[in-house]
């Protein structure tokens, strides 16, 4: 018997998500992280680790880290009921609000395999949030840190600018105008140009 603390709690497994694996080794995520490790609450899924692999440097990196993952972690399957699960949940999403649905592929496969396996889902990714809440699958959600603790402005910013922009292009339906500030292009052209791009031609140019 590990002498670990079970800082999950309860009795539930989680599938793995890449926003909270990518996080393991941050300081305030680690003893979570090892505690699910020591109890054999962390379980993972084809979805999740074609995810992480994407990050990986080399081939070598790549290699490694499959079998971390594949060795440390115990494997679900995605079966074609996950799929159909994933497919009625994007629709359910669909419903709320134009351009709602639109959420990783991963996460839906990851949520619904949750739902089938009766296991939670452990990240750091406020979509398993909104899936939860809009749709019928039924799993534990868990932060692996409270939202908004971890976020690093540099990690990736071209990707938080990215999400940013596009969730608030969602609250528009195809037929309203979206509001395109000059100086917000303006500045996106002065970034480009700080990195040593080339800058696009104004659409009315094109």
């Amino acid at each position: 018997m590990t002498s670990t603390p079970d800082l999950l709690g309860g009795t539930t497994g989680y599938l793995v998500d890449n926003s909270a694996f990518a996080r393991a080794d941050h300081p305030a995520v680690a003893p979570l992280w090892s505690s699910g490790l020591a109890h054999d609450r962390l379980y993972s899924c084809g979805p999740f680790v074609l995810e992480a692999l994407y990050s990986s440097r080399n081939l070598t990196d790549m290699r490694e880290l499959f079998e971390e993952l594949t060795e440390a972690l115990p494997y679900v399957e995605i079966s074609e009921r996950t799929w159909r699960l994933a497919c009625d949940a994007q629709l359910a999403m669909a419903t709320v609000a134009p351009q709602f649905h639109r959420r990783p592929i991963v996460d839906y496969l990851v949520a619904a395999a949750a739902h089938e396996h009766d296991l939670g889902v452990l990240h750091y990714d406020r979509d398993y949030d909104h899936i939860l809440e809009h749709t019928t699958l039924e799993y534990v959600s868990r932060w692996i840190a409270a939202p908004g603790t971890l976020h690093d402005p540099q990690a990736n910013p071209l990707r938080n600018l990215k999400r940013d922009i596009n969730a608030r292009l969602g609250q528009f339906s195809g037929e309203e105008a979206v509001p395109v500030h000059e100086e917000v292009v303006a500045t996106l052209d002065r970034a480009i140009a700080a990195a040593g791009k080339a800058a696009l031609k104004p659409l009315s140019e094109s």
